[in-house]
């Protein structure tokens, strides 16, 4: 029905409007500290001054978490604000990589509006501050459209490289929380092997 009134294109900008609104809106509000945001803000706070995170008592997480943090702390200062701005970047880019998962599994383009809708509500939405398990999640979904690639662009010059930037992800996802980044390990040179199923 929607294919039908709206082209692929209008469809996408009608996502990119959701994707965007959806990550931006926290940004107008003050929000409430979530529990441990302390973790957050230490951490990518010591990086900002070029020092090691918990060097102390040892680091509870692994470091691939502070990494967006800590670029918009050198980018607007080691502010509150700017773990806000932080997590913006990292819901639209999520997004954004949940997309591309379902395009490049072919699915109907009313159907990924309304995924990329139900993503927006049950998961991104509820992510304000940069959290560690969300980061790890992230990692691994940038992992899994790496991977995506590589399988179905078999004609592709970069085709390694595909699998390169996968590899990497898999372990920022590993070095953010390990359980995450091992489910990473173990499933996604898995995923040629289901590719009859898709």
């Amino acid at each position: 029905m929607l294919e039908s009134r709206f082209s692929e294109r209008q469809l996408f900008f009608i996502e990119f409007f959701f994707i965007i609104a959806f990550s931006v809106f926290p940004l107008f509000f003050t929000l409430p500290f979530r529990d441990n945001l302390y973790l957050t803000w230490e951490g990518s706070y010591r990086l900002y001054l070029g020092q090691v995170p918990f060097k102390d008592f040892g680091m509870p997480l692994g470091f691939g978490f502070f990494i967006f943090p800590t670029i918009f702390f050198k980018i607007f200062g080691p502010f509150m604000s700017s773990l806000l701005k932080a997590q913006f970047l990292i819901n639209v880019l999520s997004l954004l990589s949940f997309r591309t998962i379902l395009k490049t599994l072919n699915v109907k383009p009313a159907v990924i509006l309304f995924s990329t809708l139900v993503f927006c509500f049950s998961y991104t939405f509820i992510f304000f501050w940069p959290w560690y398990n969300n980061t790890a999640f992230v990692f691994e979904l940038f992992a899994i459209q790496f991977v995506l690639h590589y399988i179905f662009q078999e004609k592709s010059k970069f085709r390694i490289g595909y699998l390169v930037i996968a590899s990497v992800f898999t372990f920022l996802s590993f070095f953010t929380k390990q359980d995450y980044g091992g489910l990473a390990f173990f499933f996604l040179p898995c995923i040629d092997y289901f590719k009859f199923l898709i």
